[in-house]
């Protein structure tokens, strides 16, 4: 199976699918903080619930993190799979 490394091509959806389920079993397993541990974490710093519009913002920020988050593993899923085809050349 030979995966595309350009993000212009159709296996995009697959690397974005792979993140994002990377993320959703670290976030279950605990390693990573869900949106929810990590929303209780920073109210608890603040010392005072949150507003609805701080919420908002932070669900915002919160959104921003994940999907560098994402675009760093795809990265490292296409350098994994440059070093693969370059071993498997040798």
């Amino acid at each position: 199976m030979d995966i595309a490394l350009e993000p212009d091509e159709e296996n995009l959806d697959f690397l974005n699918w792979l993140a994002e389920s990377r993320q959703n079993h670290l976030s279950q397993t605990g390693i990573l903080s869900s949106e929810e541990y990590m929303t209780e974490d920073l109210t608890a710093l603040l010392g005072h619930e949150l507003t609805p519009d701080e919420k908002v913002n932070l669900a915002i920020f919160l959104d921003k993190v994940m999907k560098e988050r994402q675009v760093i593993y795809i990265e490292g899923v296409r350098d994994g799979i440059r070093m693969a085809k370059e071993v498997r050349k040798a």
